[in-house]
């Protein structure tokens, strides 16, 4: 009897012990798939901003001094990671590190579940504040393209794509693929296709994003009577209109540059953060093209009372050649005979991108920022401090950067040079 009582106790104690080892080893298991989570949001939110202000750097080198630039690296890393979907090989391994994704590190499944999990999030991040972010697949039926069902199913799955199958050498075809991008732009951008479009093009990838979003606090009405601005290309300055509030804001001032966060909405998660230098000097805004200074003026910022001074104005920009840009940062494979997409396109019709069109625009007046991009990726058959005790004025009465950002995630979705202001509200 007593034999049966040890053994039982001995097997109580034995299970107890199983169990415990088991829900520590659980809880491990838990606690560092949390942190590849952590450690994929941080990278590839790095990977965005990254990839916008080396795009931003190459453009703003292409184009006469003085030009007002704006892009979505958003965008754009979202029309490449639907691409990556279909890649294999060189390709893949080539555009994952292009897109700042490390795929030894994290499964492409991982990234898909971060896409799906972010778009969710930021439209809806705050009720005054609109993003919406759509895309699509388009297939040649010319050549009876086929876009593997994986293909589908990821980006469906991770980005909400749509898979529209036409003939792009109907006459329709140039007119639906922009009413596409024009409804999911509220009409900000359109025209992006023109006719006539390659005999040999197999596929489109198009990714859209609109934003509008109203000020915490509305500006007072520009005067355009009391600003003068030095313009960044050297012509003559100018009076603009400019807007003006005052209150309590993030900033900060390290010397060379003043920055500040304007807040969107009621939750104040979107921001816009202005960059201006102390100087008007084309080189102190080259100087903050660099994601490591950002990241270091970002962190001095604190709370702090002020007010802010700032051009009304509208950007619109766009490059129907962003692929001789790409390339140059080091994209190379993809736009190349040796590209490997099987998924995008199955056999027997293997592809290789041939071009990328970017546009975007974007106003900013006393109520609020409205804001589009649109990125169209065509893929063609391979033949061969401390807290200020006074406050604080900011007047952006000279060149600055300036970027849209998502605080929570860190993810911008805008950003843009403004040289020379453009009254949105002059017709």
């Amino acid at each position: 009897m007593r034999s049966l009582t040890f053994a039982l106790l001995l097997s109580v104690l034995l299970s107890t012990h199983l169990l415990a080892a088991k829900k520590k080893k659980d809880c491990k298991d838990e606690l560092a798939a949390e942190e590849n989570e952590s450690t994929l949001k941080t990278a590839q939110a790095q990977g965005i901003h990254e990839l916008g202000l080396k795009v931003l750097t190459k453009l703003r080198a292409a184009e006469p001094k003085g030009t007002n630039l704006f892009i979505s690296g958003f965008n754009l890393h979202e029309a490449f990671s639907m691409a990556l979907n279909g890649a294999e090989g060189a390709s893949k391994k080539e555009l994952a590190e292009f897109l700042g994704i490390n795929l030894k590190s994290n499964s492409l499944a991982a990234v898909n579940d971060y896409w799906a999990a972010l778009l969710k999030d930021l439209q809806a991040a705050d009720p005054n504040v609109v993003i919406e972010i759509a895309n699509s697949m388009w297939g040649n039926t010319d050549w009876k393209v086929q876009f593997a069902p994986k293909f589908i199913e990821m980006n469906k799955g991770a980005h909400n794509a749509e898979l529209v199958n036409m003939s792009f050498q109907d006459a329709k075809f140039v007119s639906t693929a922009n009413k596409w991008i024009s409804d999911h732009t509220h009409g900000k951008i359109d025209n992006v296709l023109k006719a006539p479009i390659r005999k040999d093009q197999l596929w489109y990838l198009i990714a859209a994003i609109y934003f509008n979003g109203t000020w915490t606090t509305e500006f007072k009405e520009a005067d355009p009577k009391k600003a003068l601005f030095t313009f960044g290309d050297g012509s003559k300055p100018a009076n603009v209109p400019m807007m003006n509030q005052s209150g309590r804001y993030d900033y900060s001032d390290e010397g060379t540059y003043q920055v500040v966060r304007i807040p969107y909405g009621k939750t104040k998660r979107m921001v816009m953060t202005l960059f201006l230098p102390k100087e008007n000097s084309q080189n102190a805004l080259s100087k903050l093209l660099d994601r490591n200074a950002l990241e270091v003026l970002k962190q001095n910022l604190h709370e702090a009372k002020g007010s802010i001074t700032i051009p009304r104005f509208k950007i619109e920009y766009g490059t129907d050649d962003m692929a001789k840009v790409l390339k140059e940062l080091g994209l190379e494979i993809s736009f190349s005979d040796a590209a490997e997409f099987p998924g995008i396109s199955l056999p027997p019709n293997p592809s290789t991108i041939d071009k990328v069109i970017h546009r975007a625009i974007i106003e900013v007046t006393e109520k609020g920022t409205e804001a589009a991009a649109v990125t169209v990726i065509g893929g063609v058959r391979i033949t061969s401090v401390q807290p200020d005790k006074i406050p604080f004025r900011f007047v952006a009465d000279h060149p600055f950067y300036f970027e849209i950002e998502d605080q929570p995630t860190g993810t911008v979705l805008f950003s843009g040079i403004v040289n020379k202001p453009v009254d949105p509200k002059k017709k």
